[in-house]
């Protein structure tokens, strides 16, 4: 009984023979996220999630029980009624296409696929031996997936015009890459150019397939860089880390991803509030100095200009506000289990007739619940998937709101993020799995019942600024 005060235990099945191992227990982790510069190379980053998930379904089989979080049931719940929104797959949403139901058939199969592949790989985290994927490793090869990123970015800067064809792209027939999103996940590039300041701009994308999804990734991906590289890591990570954030600045402006430096600001006034509730305020130090060190070379370069032309050009804002209101009115229409998937709207902020033509290829109807994780939810799956959605993130929140941790607290930030982020970014793929894995080895760590040793100290109020110097 005092398992359970910590965890759900849930039997699977009869323990199975040892038998010795080739691979070291976490490997599929390890592999998803420091090998994902491979997996883009070779064109097939669409399908390393599932094909990772298989190895770690098994080990789940063949273990006795389960443990999984008190507030797990909240995710379950919205997984299931992801699943009941099959139904209104062929139901007609007010203001929208009519549309192809095999489309949208294959856009929901897929959407739930992904959820399913995170699921398993949140289990699989939970259930790791004591002793396997700890946080400092976790740390560190997320701080190598951020250096990765942060070449990738530059790679858009530098070559903004740069990709290639994958072998994948190389082996699959025409009539499959012949699609646009399939042609786009098998032929990478390193910059998404787009017309955002008036002209032709290069919005750094690789190692993934849009600019937005790298944004999401780097504010993901910064708090453990500096968990895993500037606090824990090797002497020579240490030494490498601030040149890697001074190179990082270049494509974090040239991408004009406002998403990113909200997220980036949040970040840092998360930070900044932890350390001032625990009275930490001298810790500020470090964090006031590196600011004010981009902050200089952010005035000294060009790079100013930059930023002060893209708040100048918002040319998204009219149809984020339109895609924002049209899933909210097809929510309204459909509140309890939504459409099932993301429709074609009948006309956009720019044009009251839906299709883009030369003079106006900005007029063609995006995808309602495109532009947003909330969207989607909300129109495909209804107000009760939102609420169990952001419930299960806000109990995991609450958990680790006490602990000093530093992978633990950057646990904290993460799952703080994802609820202003879910509003612009989509965060599928990636950000989903990354949130998930993060959240599954905080939650291992720190349970004595699984890990065998003492329980972390939660942090207790300081009654000075000395107290924990």
């Amino acid at each position: 009984m005092a398992a359970m005060t910590h965890a759900l235990e849930v039997p699977v099945s009869a323990p199975s023979t040892v038998r010795p191992r080739l691979l070291a227990p976490g490997w599929p982790v390890v592999a998803l996220f420091g090998g994902w510069p491979l997996w883009w190379a070779l064109g097939v980053s669409w399908a390393v999630y599932i094909l990772l998930a298989i190895p770690m379904a098994v080990s789940l089989l063949r273990r006795r029980r389960l443990v999984m979080p008190k507030g797990f049931g909240l995710w379950i719940l919205f997984l299931l009624w992801m699943i009941v929104g099959v139904v209104a797959l062929g139901a007609h949403a007010p203001g929208t296409d009519v549309g192809s139901l095999s489309g949208r058939t294959t856009a929901y199969a897929h959407r739930v696929g992904n959820f399913a592949a995170a699921t398993i790989l949140f289990l699989y985290i939970c259930n790791l031996p004591p002793g396997a994927l700890t946080m400092r490793r976790m740390a560190r090869v997320l701080g190598w997936f951020f250096v990765v990123c942060v070449i990738g970015g530059m790679l858009g800067v530098l070559f903004p015009f740069g990709g290639f064809t994958s072998p994948a792209g190389m082996l699959l027939p025409h009539s499959i890459t012949a699609n646009s999103y399939v042609h786009d996940l098998v032929n990478p590039i390193f910059a998404q150019n787009m017309n955002v300041l008036g002209y032709s701009s290069p919005r750094p994308a690789a190692p993934f397939t849009y600019t937005n999804e790298w944004g999401a990734n780097m504010s993901f991906l910064l708090p453990f860089f500096f968990v895993g590289w500037v606090l824990q890591g090797r002497p020579w990570q240490r030494v490498v880390a601030p040149f890697v954030l001074l190179v990082a600045l270049v494509p974090i402006v040239v991408s004009l991803n406002r998403g990113l430096w909200l997220a980036l600001a949040l970040s840092a006034m998360y930070v900044a509030a932890w350390l001032t509730v625990q009275g930490r305020v001298w810790a500020l130090q470090a964090p006031v100095a590196v600011l004010a060190v981009v902050a200089l070379v952010f005035v000294a370069t060009p790079l100013n200009t930059i930023v002060a032309e893209r708040f100048a050009h918002g040319h998204s804002n009219g149809r984020r506000a339109y895609l924002a209101r049209s899933a909210l009115q097809g929510a309204t229409a459909s509140p309890i289990i939504g459409w099932g998937a993301p429709r074609n709207g009948q006309g956009t902020d720019a044009s009251i007739a839906a299709g883009s033509s030369q003079s106006c290829s900005s007029c063609g109807a995006p995808d309602i619940g495109t532009h947003g994780l909330l969207y989607l939810i909300v129109f495909s799956h209804g107000i009760p998937a939102v609420a169990l959605f952001c419930g299960f993130f806000a109990t995991m929140w609450w958990r680790f709101r006490r602990y000093r941790q530093p992978f633990v607290v950057a646990t904290g930030l993460l799952i703080a993020l994802v609820f202003p982020e879910m509003t612009y970014y989509s965060l599928l793929s990636m950000p989903l799995y990354l949130v998930l894995a993060v959240i599954a080895v905080a939650w291992r760590q720190t349970r004595p019942d699984v890990t065998g040793q003492l329980p972390m100290p939660p942090l207790t109020p300081p009654r000075s600024a000395n107290a924990l110097s």
